[in-house]
């Protein structure tokens, strides 16, 4: 049996959106920022696949559309070399 979303999200702990940020900034200080700025707005469509996949989570209609929109999104981008 599958569960859906629930609308109320749960508050990730300081601890957590601080190791988060650290990573964010070691990634930055890494990547392209073209590189970079792709791998970030995929993180939504990844989490979703993995809410699916491991927690057996089903997304509503407009998550699904956010998802759609991204990936349409990062398909259709071409950076200015590819210009």
């Amino acid at each position: 049996m599958s569960r859906r979303c629930s609308s109320s999200r749960k508050q990730s702990s300081p601890v957590m959106r601080w190791q988060a940020n650290i990573c964010d900034q070691l990634a930055m200080a890494r990547l392209a920022r073209s590189s970079y700025a792709l791998l970030n707005s995929l993180l939504p469509a990844t989490a979703t696949v993995i809410g699916v996949v491991v927690l057996a989570q089903l997304p509503s209609l407009l998550e699904l559309a956010g998802v759609t929109l991204v990936i349409a999104g990062v398909a259709l981008h071409r950076g200015p070399s590819e210009r």
